[in-house]
């Protein structure tokens, strides 16, 4: 097991991290390390800051439900907190 780092020198990335780890358990190494073999990453939509331009653009939608939608993604439950774009 790794060595404990003295708790006032750990971000806020390494904190979030050991705790995944404490949630996941024993289970932790096999979920985290799992690569899939049935579905290729060729035909994943990977979320992103273009998502809804790189997805949803090419529908016919209007450009106000795109920035509606845009919207929704960036904010709320569904938006990605600054603290966790800066964690590798």
């Amino acid at each position: 097991m790794e060595t404990r780092k003295n708790v006032h020198s750990l971000n806020y990335c390494d904190i979030m991290s050991s705790k995944i780890l404490e949630y996941l358990g024993a289970d932790a190494t096999s979920l985290l390390e799992h690569q899939c073999k049935t579905v290729s990453k060729d035909i994943l939509h990977l979320p992103g800051p273009d998502y809804v331009e790189r997805i949803v653009g090419v529908s016919d939608r209007s450009p106000v439900v795109m920035r509606n939608m845009q919207t929704i993604f960036n904010t709320g439950r569904l938006g990605v907190p600054a603290i966790f774009r800066s964690c590798p």
